[in-house]
């Protein structure tokens, strides 16, 4: 890996959140990505020091139609919004039935 590193990047995504994703890297021995992507994308992280990127939230709030997604499926009695706030931004959405 480290011979291709000027060229390429290697990242890790998870579904999960970062402390899930935190314990697993404790856990098990995986190597160490130069981009740690969590809660489906929602969250990127500094890798070394397991902090949030700069930058990130403003990047995927761009175009980001939150609050319009919302207005669409409120009509659906059986989802439950829950709004997730992170870093500041709420730039993600969870519907529980």
């Amino acid at each position: 890996m480290n011979q291709n590193k000027n060229r390429a990047a290697f990242g890790i995504a998870s579904g999960r959140n970062r402390l899930i994703t935190e314990a697993a890297f404790a856990e098990i021995d995986l190597p160490v990505p130069d981009i740690l992507m969590c809660s489906a994308g929602s969250e990127m992280y500094d890798i070394e020091r397991f902090i949030p990127e700069k930058g990130w939230n403003s990047h995927i709030d761009y175009m980001w139609k939150r609050y319009g997604l919302e207005e669409a499926l409120k009509d659906f009695v059986e989802l439950v919004c829950r709004n997730l706030k992170r870093n500041g931004v709420l730039n993600k959405l969870l519907f529980s039935g």
